[in-house]
Protein backbone atom coordinates (compact mmCIF):
# COMPACT_ATOMS: atom_id res chain seq x y z
CA UNK A 1 0.00 0.00 0.00
CA UNK A 2 0.93 3.72 -0.57
CA UNK A 3 1.25 6.20 1.43
CA UNK A 4 -1.82 7.19 3.52
CA UNK A 5 -2.80 10.93 3.02
CA UNK A 6 -5.19 12.87 5.65
CA UNK A 7 -7.66 15.06 3.86
CA UNK A 8 -10.14 17.47 6.09
CA UNK A 9 -14.01 16.49 4.46
CA UNK A 10 -14.29 20.10 3.21
CA UNK A 11 -11.01 19.51 0.66
CA UNK A 12 -12.49 16.32 -0.36
CA UNK A 13 -14.92 15.65 -3.33
CA UNK A 14 -18.12 15.65 -1.79
CA UNK A 15 -20.00 12.78 -4.44
CA UNK A 16 -16.43 10.30 -3.81
CA UNK A 17 -17.06 10.98 0.04
CA UNK A 18 -21.31 10.06 -0.29
CA UNK A 19 -20.31 7.12 -2.35
CA UNK A 20 -18.81 5.74 0.51
CA UNK A 21 -20.44 6.58 3.35
CA UNK A 22 -23.30 5.34 1.31
CA UNK A 23 -22.09 1.96 1.22
CA UNK A 24 -20.90 1.73 5.14
CA UNK A 25 -23.35 3.96 6.72
CA UNK A 26 -24.73 1.53 9.15
CA UNK A 27 -21.30 0.96 10.75
CA UNK A 28 -20.79 4.63 11.37
CA UNK A 29 -24.02 6.55 11.53
CA UNK A 30 -22.91 9.13 14.41
CA UNK A 31 -19.87 9.72 12.20
CA UNK A 32 -22.44 9.86 9.34
CA UNK A 33 -24.66 12.75 11.37
CA UNK A 34 -21.19 15.08 12.18
CA UNK A 35 -20.62 14.80 8.42
CA UNK A 36 -23.73 16.42 7.66
CA UNK A 37 -23.48 18.76 10.66
CA UNK A 38 -19.70 19.90 9.10
CA UNK A 39 -18.41 19.40 12.24
CA UNK A 40 -14.72 19.68 12.64
CA UNK A 41 -12.32 17.76 13.04
CA UNK A 42 -13.48 14.88 10.13
CA UNK A 43 -10.76 13.58 8.06
CA UNK A 44 -10.70 11.02 4.55
CA UNK A 45 -8.00 8.87 4.53
CA UNK A 46 -6.81 8.33 1.15
CA UNK A 47 -3.88 6.33 -0.70
CA UNK A 48 -1.73 9.18 -1.39
CA UNK A 49 -0.93 7.79 -4.98
CA UNK A 50 -4.51 7.11 -6.62
CA UNK A 51 -6.64 9.14 -3.85
CA UNK A 52 -8.81 6.20 -3.40
CA UNK A 53 -10.91 6.58 -0.08
CA UNK A 54 -9.49 4.20 2.42
CA UNK A 55 -11.68 5.14 5.34
CA UNK A 56 -12.97 8.08 7.48
CA UNK A 57 -12.12 9.41 10.93
CA UNK A 58 -12.95 12.00 13.28
CA UNK A 59 -10.25 12.80 15.96
CA UNK A 60 -11.96 14.89 18.72
CA UNK A 61 -11.64 13.83 22.02
CA UNK A 62 -14.09 10.90 20.81
CA UNK A 63 -12.84 9.38 17.91
CA UNK A 64 -15.70 7.90 15.50
CA UNK A 65 -14.38 6.00 12.86
CA UNK A 66 -15.52 4.08 9.16
CA UNK A 67 -12.35 2.17 8.87
CA UNK A 68 -13.96 -0.96 6.41
CA UNK A 69 -10.22 -1.82 5.32
CA UNK A 70 -8.40 -2.07 8.98
CA UNK A 71 -8.53 -5.46 9.02
CA UNK A 72 -5.82 -5.74 12.03
CA UNK A 73 -2.67 -3.23 12.98
CA UNK A 74 -1.67 -1.35 9.94
CA UNK A 75 2.06 0.73 10.02
CA UNK A 76 0.52 3.56 7.61
CA UNK A 77 -2.46 3.97 9.67
CA UNK A 78 -0.70 4.26 12.37
CA UNK A 79 1.63 7.45 11.12
CA UNK A 80 -1.47 8.75 9.58
CA UNK A 81 -3.58 8.28 12.82
CA UNK A 82 -0.44 9.52 15.01
CA UNK A 83 -0.54 12.35 13.43
CA UNK A 84 -4.17 13.53 13.61
CA UNK A 85 -4.82 12.45 17.42
CA UNK A 86 -4.57 15.25 20.20
CA UNK A 87 -3.20 14.52 24.15
CA UNK A 88 -6.70 13.86 25.36
CA UNK A 89 -9.10 11.15 24.09
CA UNK A 90 -11.94 9.98 26.01
CA UNK A 91 -14.04 7.07 23.83
CA UNK A 92 -13.54 5.50 20.71
CA UNK A 93 -16.74 4.23 18.74
CA UNK A 94 -17.19 2.22 15.50
CA UNK A 95 -17.02 -1.27 14.47
CA UNK A 96 -15.07 -3.63 16.86
CA UNK A 97 -12.19 -4.23 14.71
CA UNK A 98 -11.03 -0.72 13.90
CA UNK A 99 -11.64 0.77 17.73
CA UNK A 100 -9.45 -2.42 18.92
CA UNK A 101 -6.48 -0.90 16.37
CA UNK A 102 -7.06 2.48 17.21
CA UNK A 103 -7.56 1.72 21.33
CA UNK A 104 -4.09 -0.44 21.02
CA UNK A 105 -2.29 2.40 19.13
CA UNK A 106 -3.45 4.96 22.08
CA UNK A 107 -2.28 2.68 24.95
CA UNK A 108 1.07 2.52 23.19
CA UNK A 109 1.27 6.36 23.72
CA UNK A 110 0.09 6.33 27.10
CA UNK A 111 -3.28 7.07 27.49
CA UNK A 112 -5.44 5.16 29.09
CA UNK A 113 -9.05 4.74 30.18
CA UNK A 114 -10.51 4.67 26.88
CA UNK A 115 -14.68 3.99 26.68
CA UNK A 116 -15.13 1.87 23.77
CA UNK A 117 -18.72 1.52 22.34
CA UNK A 118 -20.58 -0.32 20.13
CA UNK A 119 -23.81 0.12 18.67
CA UNK A 120 -26.55 -1.75 17.81
CA UNK A 121 -28.37 -0.13 14.28
CA UNK A 122 -32.23 -0.62 14.35
CA UNK A 123 -33.31 -0.39 10.69
CA UNK A 124 -37.05 -0.14 9.70
CA UNK A 125 -38.97 -3.35 8.01
CA UNK A 126 -41.38 -3.46 5.97
CA UNK A 127 -44.85 -2.76 7.34
CA UNK A 128 -46.59 -5.10 5.08
CA UNK A 129 -44.20 -8.11 6.67
CA UNK A 130 -44.82 -6.79 10.28
CA UNK A 131 -48.53 -7.94 12.42
CA UNK A 132 -50.90 -4.66 13.35
CA UNK A 133 -49.28 -3.16 16.63
CA UNK A 134 -51.53 -3.81 19.84
CA UNK A 135 -51.89 -0.60 21.97
CA UNK A 136 -49.27 -0.70 24.69
CA UNK A 137 -50.43 2.82 26.26
CA UNK A 138 -52.72 2.98 29.59
CA UNK A 139 -55.45 4.93 30.22
CA UNK A 140 -54.86 9.07 30.28
CA UNK A 141 -51.38 8.42 28.24
CA UNK A 142 -50.56 9.53 24.72
CA UNK A 143 -47.90 9.49 23.04
CA UNK A 144 -46.46 13.70 22.14
CA UNK A 145 -43.94 14.29 18.91
CA UNK A 146 -42.04 17.58 20.87
CA UNK A 147 -40.50 20.28 19.79
CA UNK A 148 -38.32 23.44 21.34
CA UNK A 149 -41.10 24.45 23.27
CA UNK A 150 -41.03 21.43 25.31
CA UNK A 151 -37.15 22.08 26.28
CA UNK A 152 -37.93 22.10 30.16
CA UNK A 153 -40.38 18.86 30.13
CA UNK A 154 -37.32 17.01 28.37
CA UNK A 155 -34.47 17.90 31.23
CA UNK A 156 -34.99 15.12 33.69
CA UNK A 157 -35.30 12.38 30.87
CA UNK A 158 -32.56 13.68 29.44
CA UNK A 159 -30.29 14.11 32.31
CA UNK A 160 -30.94 10.73 33.71
CA UNK A 161 -30.16 9.32 29.85
CA UNK A 162 -27.39 10.66 29.85
CA UNK A 163 -25.95 10.02 33.28
CA UNK A 164 -26.64 5.98 32.37
CA UNK A 165 -25.67 5.62 28.93
CA UNK A 166 -23.49 8.99 27.74
CA UNK A 167 -21.35 10.34 30.83
CA UNK A 168 -18.19 8.43 31.17
CA UNK A 169 -17.55 6.33 34.60
CA UNK A 170 -16.56 8.97 36.91
CA UNK A 171 -17.10 12.22 34.83
CA UNK A 172 -19.86 14.47 36.14
CA UNK A 173 -22.47 16.39 33.63
CA UNK A 174 -23.30 20.12 34.50
CA UNK A 175 -26.71 21.47 33.84
CA UNK A 176 -25.54 23.60 31.27
CA UNK A 177 -24.62 20.57 29.27
CA UNK A 178 -27.94 18.86 29.60
CA UNK A 179 -29.81 21.54 28.10
CA UNK A 180 -27.37 22.20 25.40
CA UNK A 181 -28.16 18.50 24.95
CA UNK A 182 -31.41 19.29 25.23
CA UNK A 183 -31.83 22.19 22.67
CA UNK A 184 -29.84 20.01 19.89
CA UNK A 185 -31.35 16.93 20.13
CA UNK A 186 -34.49 19.00 19.50
CA UNK A 187 -33.15 21.22 16.81
CA UNK A 188 -31.45 18.02 14.36
CA UNK A 189 -33.29 15.23 15.41
CA UNK A 190 -37.13 13.11 15.86
CA UNK A 191 -38.10 13.28 20.15
CA UNK A 192 -41.21 11.56 21.33
CA UNK A 193 -42.06 11.16 24.47
CA UNK A 194 -44.82 9.13 26.67
CA UNK A 195 -47.31 11.61 28.61
CA UNK A 196 -48.88 10.78 31.70
CA UNK A 197 -51.13 12.79 33.60
CA UNK A 198 -49.54 15.84 32.35
CA UNK A 199 -45.96 15.03 32.85
CA UNK A 200 -43.50 13.60 30.59
CA UNK A 201 -42.24 9.43 31.42
CA UNK A 202 -40.53 8.41 28.68
CA UNK A 203 -38.86 9.33 25.82
CA UNK A 204 -37.23 8.40 22.52
CA UNK A 205 -35.07 10.31 19.67
CA UNK A 206 -33.31 9.72 16.86
CA UNK A 207 -29.51 9.74 17.30
CA UNK A 208 -29.15 10.61 13.34
CA UNK A 209 -31.11 11.43 10.46
CA UNK A 210 -30.07 10.46 7.06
Amino acid sequence: MELMKAVRIHDYPADKLQNFLRLNEKSCVQLCAGIRKNENGIYVLTDEKNGEIWGVISTDHSIYHCLPKLKGPDPEFEICFYSLIGEKINSVVGDKTGTEVIVNLLKKKGLKDIYTNEYFLMTKEDDSALPPPASLLSMGEEIVCCNRTHADDLYDLQFHYLKEEVILPGKKTSDLYVRSNVKSILKNQKVFVIESDGKFVSKVNTNAIG
